[in-house]
């Protein structure tokens, strides 16, 4: 089944900015980045991506990238937090999905594409 979500960065005049669609299908997850988006608006993981001009960026450097947007399974309150979110166990893409794609380190987040 296929997933397409959009990723937003929230901008410090709180707006929303359009920088991309993530669509996952099976294991497999592609992004697309929009075009003509100032370079420090870009994830930094795909930064060097979007500079060289490459717009679709696939495997590990997304599967990185969502890695870092959700608590590791050796977290010592995992449990808790699958808990919480209702979740049997642990898995990464339903974590992801759960917190909207957010992080503590910036201000990225992701809307599902119905």
């Amino acid at each position: 089944m296929q997933e397409k979500f959009v990723i937003f960065k929230k901008l410090k005049n709180r707006t929303d900015l359009e920088i991309g669609i993530l669509i996952k299908e099976n294991d497999s997850k592609v992004l697309i980045l929009q075009d003509n988006i100032p370079v420090e608006h870009i994830p930094f993981d795909f930064t060097v991506e979007y500079m060289a001009g490459r717009r679709v960026i696939k495997g590990e450097i997304v599967d990185n990238w969502i890695n870092d947007r959700v608590p590791p399974p050796y977290r010592q309150d995992i449990n808790d937090i699958l808990k919480e979110l209702e979740l049997r166990e642990y898995n990464q893409w339903e974590l992801f999905k759960r917190y909207l794609g957010r992080s503590v380190r910036d201000t990225y987040f992701i809307t599902q594409i119905s």
